[in-house]
This record gives C-alpha cells, sequence and structure tokens, in this order.
C-alpha cells in the first residue's frame, strides 16, 4: 500500500468503530476525494461577500494584509466570518482564478518577502528583504 502503518490503523479508526463496523474501501475513499476538493477550493474570502469587500477596500487603500486581519480582530471580536489570518489574505490574492483580478491583486501588496535561513551558525538569522513599488489602481469590488 505504501504507506505507513500507524497512518493506516488511524484511517480503519476512524471508520471502523465497533465490531460489526465494516471498512468500506470505495467509500472512504470517495469521501477522502471530496473532502480533499472542497477543502483546496473553499476560500472563506470567496464565499462572503462582506469580508471580501471590507479586504478588498483595505487593499485599495494600501493596507498590508498583517494590518487588515489585526484590524478585523479589533473590530469584529465575536463574529467569525469576519476573522481571518494575513496568510489566508495572500493565499486568496496568490490563487486568483481570474488573471486579471490576480494581476491588479498582486500590484497592491506592499510586499516585503522574508526569506529565513534558520540553519546559520550561532543561531542567528539571516533576513533579507525585497520591496516593490505600490501602484494605485481601479478596481471593482463590486459584482
Amino acid at each position: 500500500m505504501n504507506r505507513s502503518r500507524s497512518t493506516i490503523t488511524r484511517e480503519v479508526n476512524k471508520w471502523v468503530q465497533s465490531h460489526r463496523d465494516k471498512y468500506a474501501a470505495e467509500l472512504t475513499h470517495w469521501y477522502a476525494k471530496e473532502d480533499y476538493l472542497n477543502k483546496r477550493n473553499t476560500d472563506k474570502i470567496s464565499t462572503y461577500k462582506r469580508l471580501r469587500l471590507y479586504v478588498y477596500r483595505r487593499l485599495l487603500s494600501e493596507w498590508t494584509p498583517e494590518q487588515i486581519a489585526g484590524k478585523l480582530k479589533l473590530e469584529y471580536p465575536n463574529d467569525p466570518i469576519m476573522s481571518i489570518s494575513q496568510e489566508s489574505i495572500y493565499r486568496n490574492i496568490y490563487t486568483q482564478l481570474q488573471a486579471s483580478l490576480y494581476k491588479k491583486l498582486i500590484k497592491l501588496l506592499v510586499r516585503k518577502k522574508l526569506d529565513v535561513d534558520p540553519l546559520k551558525k550561532d543561531g542567528e538569522l539571516e533576513a533579507k528583504s525585497s520591496t516593490r513599488s505600490v501602484l494605485t489602481i481601479d478596481l471593482s469590488i463590486f459584482y
């Protein structure tokens, strides 16, 4: 099967709860495939219009994803829909399917890419940063 014993045991135990249950390989394969496809395609920003408008408006106002995520936590502390991490904002921007929207969102980012090499001597981390200028563009966020 080319999988570790613990992985197989965990998968069987997930589906077989009692001695009367049987492991149905076809059913579990279908479920795992559907789960994988749905997880990869669900995006909180794309799903919730209110969150999408909030994030895109702040990007147009030259906010960074870090600032947006922090402000959301302050303004909506008890609203799970309006809670998102900076990584999710970056992921949403970089995985846009519409090429023109993708290019516009990338240009809105004030990028400071941090490359960290944890294997430097004396336990010191070396950071390299690169910046790009911010371009102001017109982007319609009302669909």
